[in-house]
């Protein structure tokens, strides 16, 4: 529970304009970043160690963040720069040994999304 309450803050974070979906009318609109991608290396956040960021993708574009939350569960986050404002979480079962996202390719679509190796490396 640890793990996607960081996610979505560091999310809500990033997105400073997001509306609640239910103050929307009509279609909904890409929400676009408020923080530029390498501005999350200085994001201080309790119990979490941002490692590296860097843009990714060719036409659609996104923000890879890396990390540890606590002393050993590493992460990688992915914000696209045109959010639809739905987060999914990408797991890899209890012993996965390695940052696992199995719904990496949802940022391509404009899901933010992230992956763990729940703390067991390898």
């Amino acid at each position: 529970m640890r793990k996607i309450l960081v996610f979505s803050l560091v999310s809500f974070l990033v997105f400073c304009n997001v509306k609640p979906i239910w103050a929307q009318s009509g279609d909904s609109e890409d929400i676009t970043p408020c923080k530029e991608c390498e501005d999350l290396l200085k994001l201080d956040l309790p119990d979490v160690l941002i490692t590296e960021t860097s843009i990714r993708g060719k036409n659609t574009k996104w923000c890879r963040v890396s990390g540890i939350i606590g002393d050993e569960i590493n992460f990688n986050l992915l914000l696209p720069l045109s959010w639809n404002q739905i987060f999914v979480m990408g797991g890899g079962g209890g012993f996965v040994g390695s940052v696992h996202n199995q719904q990496a390719g949802k940022v391509l679509q404009g899901y933010a999304t992230v992956g763990t190796d729940t703390g067991h490396e390898s």
